[in-house]
């Protein structure tokens, strides 16, 4: 993990701008934001990227995460399917 991923990740700063750099093994529960333009297109890339920002802090959080990806009909349909497997809490 970069340096600069680890200070922003203890730290309150409100933004982190990473390209490529926020991946597998790399835990920041505060992110609610991905704004999703990636190089690879598949559902495992997809997946991996959002779950980054739609994990949850426990049964009191009732944080939103956002996704903002281009309007591709294959990130469509894979988000259509990980919606179906996981739908939003009331």
């Amino acid at each position: 993990m970069s340096v600069k991923i680890k200070t922003f990740k203890n730290t309150a700063k409100r933004w982190l701008v990473s390209v490529a750099m926020i991946s597998e093994g790399v835990d920041i529960p505060r992110l609610r934001v991905l704004v999703y333009l990636p190089n690879a297109l598949t559902e495992l890339a997809f997946r991996q990227a959002i779950g980054r920002v739609v994990r949850t802090c426990g049964p009191d959080d009732d944080t939103r995460a956002y996704v903002v990806m281009p309007s591709f009909a294959t990130f469509e349909r894979y988000a259509r399917r990980v919606e179906e497997e996981m739908p939003a809490s009331v």
